[in-house]
């Protein structure tokens, strides 16, 4: 297969399952669109290895191709095919893959996160690794100085995620939000899926440690590639912009999905923080 081509797969990939974080990364130059396409391509595979398929060997399977990406094997397979070009000319640590794969692996064999911590854990692993991995494709020339920034955000994005999955998460047999967190009555709203004040309390409590990541990663954006302030700026604002419309819906995020619909207001905040972080130079 060409090199050519698998990069369009990848890119059909991200079009297909993510039109939000297609449509932010779409404009970047070709190579560095390209490496965060086929980085999106292959975390799809591996999750979807797990929330589709529920195949632990195909989990194996990505660990053994990704031992191999460093050597002069051509990959049959066109998302590693176009991975390894990404890893090689951007000179990507592949230690941020095989934590992402442990990642899934802590889904398979799921547990409650006992406290703040174990539950920031599992963040890092299923989403600031996938900052990580971006990085250097984003950040050429700063990227020693915003590991912290990557985790941050990764932090951010999946708490985000949690907070407006709550309801789904719980027809699945999950809950994410801490077992030092729950009260009986915490636990009876989502079970019945009825908010309730004592829900609203730890809800507000993690959707503000989310904000607080928001605001430390979005204070860094101007050391990262010019050309790459634009696509993050988008993805910070529009995530951040989930917690407001649940808000907006009482905080009901146990019996419906939630989404964001005004689109004008966060034009103006992706503006304002793209011109602090370009006035920062």
């Amino acid at each position: 297969m060409k090199l050519e081509t698998a990069h369009q797969i990848c890119e059909k990939i991200i079009r297909e399952n993510s039109r939000s974080f297609y449509a932010a990364f779409k404009d970047l130059p070709l190579k560095k669109r390209q490496a965060v396409f086929s980085i999106y391509a292959f975390c799809r595979k591996v999750d979807d290895a797990i929330d589709l398929h529920q195949d632990l060997d195909e989990l194996n399977t990505f660990e053994d191709y990704l031992d191999q990406i460093n050597t002069e094997i051509i990959f049959e397979d066109p998302v590693m095919l176009a991975l390894q070009d990404s890893v090689k000319r951007y000179h990507i640590d592949l230690k941020p893959f095989y934590e992402m794969i442990e990642g899934q692996r802590m889904d398979v064999n799921f547990t409650q996160p006992k406290d703040d911590k174990e539950l920031l854990d599992y963040c890092y692993h299923v989403a600031s690794t996938v900052g990580l991995m971006l990085l250097p494709v984003l950040a050429e020339k700063n990227q020693s100085h915003l590991r912290e920034c990557s985790i941050h955000l990764g932090y951010a994005m999946q708490i985000t995620n949690i907070l407006r999955d709550v309801g789904e998460d719980y027809a699945m047999g999950r809950i994410y939000l801490p077992q030092e967190d729950m009260s009986s009555q915490i636990v009876e709203a989502i079970k019945t899926k009825k908010v309730n004040s004592e829900f609203i309390v730890l809800w507000e409590k993690w959707s503000h440690r989310a904000e607080i990541y928001y605001e430390m990663a979005s204070d860094q954006l101007y050391l990262f590639d010019e050309d790459s302030r634009l696509p993050l700026c988008q993805s910070l604002v529009y995530y951040k912009a989930i917690l407001n419309a649940v808000r907006k819906a009482n905080t009901d995020c146990l019996s419906k999905r939630q989404s964001v619909s005004d689109f004008i207001s966060l034009k103006r905040e992706i503006d304002e923080r793209l011109r602090k972080a370009n006035h920062h130079e």
